[in-house]
């Protein structure tokens, strides 16, 4: 395919004024004059150790990377793309060590890559139809190691739900549901603990929430329904709110005005409420805002101007407002900005791109099954527990890591480690045996497994019977 190298463009600002908003959370300005801004990645994309936000401008045709100098940002367009970008996120594809951009190009329809020569960047086509995409995200759908991507069709046209394989330099379209309807979002997250990448998906038009079993690689795909007779549900994200071990599911309308939870009973899933009357919600991010280990939920509403979190007191919710003065808040993202260990936010809205400093020093965010989209760390639950004498343990990488998997006893004296290596992104799964570090087998009793992956760590319970 033809590579075209681009020009690019320089413009400087400053961090801005530093206002107080709602909760003690700061409001950090980096562009006030932007135009249709739609998502918004941090990554450090120069190599530098400061993460660096990667926006699309989607009104002005523009892709546009603001280089972080200690929260002083220079304003670099990517590309002046025409067709509409509305959607990039950065990864390495060539494997040189340096992160590349993957952009959707809503009016062309097709998704595009720039190959990071810093400062030069050089786009190829990755894939010439998204069959009415106009959303898409990453995963390693076949656990090979490499960042594949899912694309979803326009919740206002419609379109098809499909993944594309990465072979780098070439790319395999696909298909996880061929019928043409309204998916305004679609998420991958392993919901049943086999390793592999499944989807949840929201269908706005037919009021449903369904999930997609990923069967053989991802060449099969099985549809299985959360909820049959839920009013225009709009954003779907993942997350374990009851602490139980299983992927449950938050969902919110932005024309309904509601966000609820599913609590995933196995194969049954049970609607709790978190808010009826929620204006907009179309974004959502779970976390552990305030760091007391339980998994709350940012959200975002467009017709209302807010940007809230609201905290999980199971079984009730408490809302807490971050901001109410940013125009039509779009997609977020749950970082680190300033170096302090606590996990900031930085929203990007309809002119605006702005971040928050997280007031709740203790607030690392790290303790969750789901990190900052579009990536997600995750330890599953052993299979089976109790057992004996042998369990499996899943788990799943977005991004290489030095990872540790040890199992301690119920006094917290380590008894075996299962790993200590540094692994690339993918799914992961070990079988321990029930013996400890000399080969001999351990007693019947509870044991705790523990991952730790970079800053990100998760303990399960698992039971060992004789």
């Amino acid at each position: 395919m033809q590579r075209i190298k681009l020009c690019t463009m320089f413009i400087v600002f400053s961090l801005g004024t530093i206002l107080p908003v709602f909760g003690d959370w700061s409001r950090n300005v980096v562009d006030d004059q932007l135009n249709l801004s739609v998502n918004v990645d941090a990554q450090d994309i120069n190599g530098d150790s400061q993460l660096d936000l990667l926006v699309t401008n989607f009104l002005a045709n523009e892709l546009v990377l603001y280089l972080n100098d200690s929260l002083s940002f220079e304003k670099f367009i990517i590309d002046g793309v025409s067709g509409g970008p509305t959607f990039a996120w950065s990864l390495d594809l060539d494997d040189n060590d340096t992160l590349d951009v993957l952009t959707m190009l809503f009016t062309e329809d097709m998704i595009v890559c720039y190959e990071n020569n810093h400062p030069h960047w050089s786009m190829d086509t990755i894939a010439s139809t998204t069959h009415g995409g106009d959303w898409f995200t990453l995963a390693d759908f076949n656990n090979d190691g490499r960042q594949d991507f899912i694309t979803v069709g326009n919740y206002a046209f419609g379109g098809r739900l499909l993944w594309f394989e990465n072979h780098h330099p070439e790319w395999t379209m696909h298909t996880i549901d061929p019928a043409t309807r309204q998916y305004p979002t679609a998420i991958p997250v392993d919901i049943n603990g086999d390793g592999f990448m499944d989807v949840f998906a929201t269908l706005m038009a037919e009021h449903r929430v369904v999930w997609f079993e990923n069967q053989d690689s991802g060449q099969v795909w099985i549809q299985h329904s959360i909820d049959d007779a839920v009013t225009s549900p709009f954003i779907i994200h993942p997350g374990d709110f009851n602490d139980d071990g299983m992927v449950d599911a938050v969902v919110g309308s932005r024309d309904a005005n509601y966000v609820v939870w599913y609590e995933n009973q196995d194969s049954t899933w049970i609607q709790h409420s978190i808010d009826s009357d929620f204006a907009g919600a179309s974004w959502g991010d779970p976390q552990d805002v305030n760091g007391d280990g339980v998994l709350d939920v940012i959200i975002s509403g467009t017709s209302g101007d807010q940007v809230v979190w609201f905290e999980n007191q199971h079984p009730q919710w408490t809302k807490h407002i971050i901001d109410a003065t940013i125009y039509d808040p779009r997609l977020g993202y749950y970082v680190d900005m300033d170096g302090d260990e606590t996990k900031d936010l930085i929203i990007c809205g309809q002119s605006e791109l702005v971040w928050y400093n997280n007031p709740y020093t203790s607030a690392t965010g790290l303790q969750d099954d789901v990190s900052s989209l579009p990536y997600q760390f995750m330890l599953h639950q052993n299979h089976p527990n109790p057992f004996n004498p042998t369990t499996t343990i899943n788990y799943y990488l977005p991004r290489i890591s030095d990872v540790t998997l040890t199992i301690y006893d119920i006094s917290g004296r380590a008894i075996t480690s299962l790993t200590d290596t540094h692994q690339p992104e993918g799914a992961y799964s070990i079988q321990w045996n029930g013996t400890d570090h000399s080969g001999n087998s351990v007693s019947a009793g509870v044991y705790l497994c523990r991952l730790q992956a970079g800053e990100y760590s998760k303990t399960i319970k698992m039971v060992h019977l004789r």
